[in-house]
């Protein structure tokens, strides 16, 4: 052990020196915000970092925690980073350690990169707190984006199909899948993770029309960032097989390889600890979320309508003012001379005429604009309400499976080892004047019952499981809400900006209207409102 002089010596040490900026980074790094404890787990995790043997290191930590409180402050972890840094140049830990920087930078030890370091930290913080999910909305995203491209021109000899580039960030591929490829995928996925947030998969359909193949393009775009974005399923080696396979027969390949998996219940570590995580106050609270989740199915469908009527009104104002566009260019451009009785004996209409060419340029660039704004609110506004009600959807199917599932199963054994019983009580109370085969037959009973509370057992730990599952999934909808935000600053920014481009184009059209007249007939200024009156929206 280290003498009690030596450690004050070495504190003293500490203090003496001046802290390179390398120990406020990893302190930031490691302590949770907040916080101003870092707990041994990540601690250790730290030193190991350093590559030095395990008794230098023990050494190194009776002397940062000699009262064993199994956590470090700040002034602990530095003294911590400055002894193993002395460790790996091979330097004593001794009571003159750290003398000789008195007034000069204390060493820096050599713990790899600190974004590997980054990334350990939460893994442990992570696992040291198993009912907490651990993740932001922005650290769900960093997990994985993914994009769905429609590669032009179907294929095959007969029965068509549209075939797809996936491209994932992570992973940095670029593969080709179909859908089909999906249908098997998501038939697998299911199977391993029965208690997770598996989305809807999109319909299918036989020779689909062009805007058919992109909804659904859209919608398995989101379906597989839901699926990666998913703190469990991002980290499965067939999710993983599924975004960076890019030999020939995927379907084959992914059965070959991944047929008869067990689900998540059977290979999961925190399965047999379910019980723990699953106490009553979480089954109410479950109770709770399942009511909020059916209110914000019904409020995210009724703002996506809202959202798809906005993106047809729209498209609806871009064709009118593409109507009025090419009906001035078309009378703008008549060039059949007019009768001389309808002329007056003047040349107004021609001038009229002139003005009308140029104004049919400006309703053009209206409906451009309207167009724009559709296709953003189609690509923004409904796409990002659309991810967040697959998400929604995804955790109300989830609930409805557990119910139609393990729980009812539970009910079902529960019920049948209560009549076993039943019946086993009848024929002890009469075993006297039973038949020997009869005495059997209660013998025979009476194992079954014991085979059948064992099953009882078995389905009543995959039934906490699956709430513990069902808490924890709560949770990534809780993250993924914070898009809710997002939306709305994305709608209110597409309004904005959309308007006021539009507002510019009717304000470069007020002088035009102006001058479509000639001077000397110029509009009295009650008729010249009329054209200050169009709508600048």
């Amino acid at each position: 052990n280290t003498p009690a002089c030596a450690v004050k010596a070495i504190m003293a040490g500490l203090r003496g020196g001046s802290i390179p900026s390398y120990y406020r980074e990893i302190y930031e790094i490691v302590c949770a915000e907040g916080e101003t404890k870092v707990p041994k787990s990540i601690c250790v995790r730290l030193l190991l970092q350093s590559k030095l043997p395990r008794d230098v290191l023990s050494e190194i930590w009776q002397i940062v925690d000699p009262k064993g409180q199994g956590h470090l402050n700040r002034d602990s972890l530095y003294k911590a980073l400055a002894l193993t840094a002395l460790a790996q140049q091979s330097k004593p830990l001794t009571d003159k350690a750290l003398d000789q920087y008195g007034g000069s930078e204390l060493p820096k030890p050599m713990l790899g990169d600190l974004s590997d370091l980054r990334k350990l930290t939460i893994r442990v913080r992570r696992a040291s707190h198993p009912t907490q999910l651990g993740f932001t909305y922005d650290q769900l995203l960093a997990l994985d984006t993914l994009y769905l491209r429609i590669i032009p021109g179907k294929k095959g000899l007969i029965l068509k199909h549209v075939e797809f580039i996936l491209e994932s960030h992570t992973h940095g591929t670029s593969i080709q899948r179909r859908y089909s490829d999906f249908e098997v995928f998501h038939e697998f996925l299911f199977a391993r993770y029965p208690y997770r947030l598996v989305p809807r998969l999109p319909p299918k359909k036989v020779n689909p029309s062009s805007s058919f193949v992109e909804i659904r393009r859209r919608a398995l775009q989101r379906y597989i960032n839901i699926v990666c974005r998913n703190p469990v399923m991002a980290e499965d080696n067939m999710v993983k097989f599924f975004v960076t396979f890019s030999g020939k027969d995927f379907q084959h390949q992914i059965r070959a390889q991944f047929k008869g998996l067990p689900d998540e219940y059977v290979t999961n570590p925190l399965a047999p600890k379910a019980r723990e995580f699953a106490n009553l106050d979480l089954q109410k609270q479950m109770s709770a979320i399942r009511e909020q989740i059916r209110n914000m199915q019904a409020s995210l469908t009724a703002l996506r309508e809202v959202a798809q009527r906005m993106t047809e009104r729209s498209i609806s104002t871009a064709d009118d003012m593409n109507t009025i566009a090419t009906q001035l260019a078309f009378i703008g451009s008549e060039t059949r001379p007019s009768a001389a009785w309808t002329q007056g004996g003047d040349n107004v209409w021609s001038h009229i005429k002139a003005g009308l060419r140029s104004l049919g340029s400006y309703f053009g660039q209206l409906s451009d604009k309207s167009k724009e704004k559709a296709a953003q609110e189609s690509e923004g506004l409904i796409e990002n309400i659309s991810m967040l009600l697959a998400i929604v959807n995804a955790y109300q199917d989830l609930v409805d499976r557990r119910e139609k599932g393990v729980m009812r199963e539970h009910q079902a054994a529960i019920s049948r080892v209560h009549t076993l019983k039943k019946h086993q009580g009848k024929l002890k109370a009469r075993q006297d004047a039973l038949k020997s085969d009869w005495v059997d037959t209660a013998d025979q009973l009476g194992d079954q019952i014991v085979s059948e509370e064992g099953h009882v057992q078995s389905i009543e730990m995959r039934n906490y499981f699956s709430l513990y599952c069902m808490h924890m999934e709560a949770q990534v909808v809780g993250a993924n809400m914070s898009q809710f935000g997002l939306i709305m600053q994305d709608m209110v920014d597409t309004q904005v900006r959309t308007n006021k481009q539009v507002q510019a184009v009717w304000e470069q059209m007020k002088p035009v209207t102006v001058k479509i007249l000639p001077p000397t007939t110029a509009l009295s200024p009650t008729k010249k409102s009329e054209w200050d009156a169009l709508p600048t929206f």
